[in-house]
């Protein structure tokens, strides 16, 4: 992503996964040296969980810390800025918002989710989340595809 907009070295098979899920528009690029100086928000490498599981250790060990490298689905891998991340979001808008973090309630499933988790007053894990995102959390729901996501909202925020 470079200025919040997807920017694509070809449309390949994983190219084309990304863009079903999550339907971001994009840019192809010619070359990937035509990227070169531009200012990346994040890279995301995608290809098999298997590879993504010893991409992720390779890259931590080479770039941990030098860049936050995340596994943020099975088949992505996700590299950003040391800082960037849900928890330094959440903490921003609940400081604009004048809300203190005892007061918020945050809902993830993934790696890249467990540091918002361990941070919000309340941090709820899908039933399908990974097991860091688990550790992270105070408490678990059932899985997004059993409406885990409104079971929580009912027994936590509206009871």
């Amino acid at each position: 992503y470079v200025d919040h907009r997807l920017m694509l070295a070809n449309l390949g098979e994983w190219a084309q996964v990304y863009l079903r899920q999550t339907g971001s528009a994009y840019t192809l690029a010619e070359s990937l040296s035509q990227l070169r100086g531009l200012s990346p928000t994040k890279l995301i490498l995608i290809d098999k969980p298997n590879s993504i599981t010893k991409l992720q250790t390779y890259w931590r060990e080479r770039l941990g810390s030098e860049v936050a490298v995340a596994r943020t689905n099975p088949e992505y891998l996700e590299f950003m800025q040391l800082g960037v991340s849900k928890a330094a979001a959440l903490d921003s808008v609940c400081s604009l918002l004048q809300i203190t973090r005892t007061e918020t309630v945050a809902f993830g499933d993934a790696d890249n989710d467990a540091e918002m988790l361990a941070w919000a007053g309340l941090g709820v894990v899908m039933g399908n989340g990974t097991p860091a995102a688990k550790e992270a959390a105070g408490v678990s729901t059932s899985t997004n595809a059993e409406d885990g996501f409104a079971e929580a909202v009912f027994k936590y925020v509206l009871a």
